[in-house]
């Protein structure tokens, strides 16, 4: 989102954090805003049997967008998955920048009614939809938004070499599909889903040809239609 000239212009710091590092808790005040040069941050929120996965966020993606409001709080917890390197600009500064490009800040504003209109669409869909479709929806979505993220000017080579769906995007299974970036328990944690619900699904799917399983790894095979999709589904 941000461009290394924003970035210098907002006085933004590189910061390094190690694997399983809790950069925020829920409920903190929220004080900074993110954007990820490499690694993976997990956003959560800690239930009493399991701790609920909102999303996965990849090098080039941001989080903490919600420093914007008025008495800021995080809205839930931002953990690394692996070695992490972030950029971090103060709440003030990205207010200030905001202030001074109009462009920029119509950017976010659409960044954020689109994630509140995915997490509001997941949510429901863990009520009214079988695990099969939830599964489905949730890997639709991230391979479309990572297809999208590689068309953009921003995602080069320094940036999709961290991202493990990037990674593969030119190297697709023969067959057309490409590899899933999260494991069963990820995706078990994003859906609120028991595993052995996910490891069963998966398996339905690879017999239907939805998914493939190849040496516990799962594969997706993206169809891109001819309409633009709809701008709640892809993340800029």
């Amino acid at each position: 989102m941000l461009t290394s000239d924003l970035l210098t212009a907002a006085r933004a710091r590189l910061r390094r954090y190690p694997a399983k590092h809790t950069i925020y808790w829920e409920g903190e005040p929220g004080s900074f805003f993110y954007q990820l040069q490499a690694g993976a941050v997990r956003l959560f929120s800690c239930g009493q049997r399991q701790d609920f996965v909102h999303s996965l966020v990849f090098p080039g993606e941001t989080f903490g967008e919600t420093v914007i409001g008025t008495n800021p709080v995080a809205v839930s917890s931002a953990e690394t998955l692996t070695d992490t390197v972030a950029w971090v600009v103060e709440r003030a500064e990205l207010l200030e920048l905001l202030r001074h490009h109009p462009a920029l800040h119509e950017k976010f504003t659409r960044r954020l009614v689109d994630l509140l209109t995915f997490h509001t669409h997941m949510r429901s869909n863990t009520t009214l939809l079988p695990a099969a479709e939830q599964i489905l929806q949730l890997v639709d979505y991230y391979a479309h938004k990572m297809l999208a993220r590689r068309q953009e000017v921003s995602c080069d080579a320094s940036i999709a070499q961290h991202c493990r769906f990037c990674q593969h995007l030119d190297k697709q299974h023969p067959d057309g599909y490409i590899p899933v970036p999260f494991t069963r328990q990820q995706i078990a944690d994003m859906l609120g889903l028991r595993v052995e619900t996910v490891m069963r699904t998966v398996k339905e799917l690879d017999a239907a040809g939805r998914l493939r399983l190849l040496n516990h790894k799962l594969y997706y095979r993206v169809v891109l239609p001819t309409a633009a999709r709809p701008s709640s589904l892809v993340l800029s």
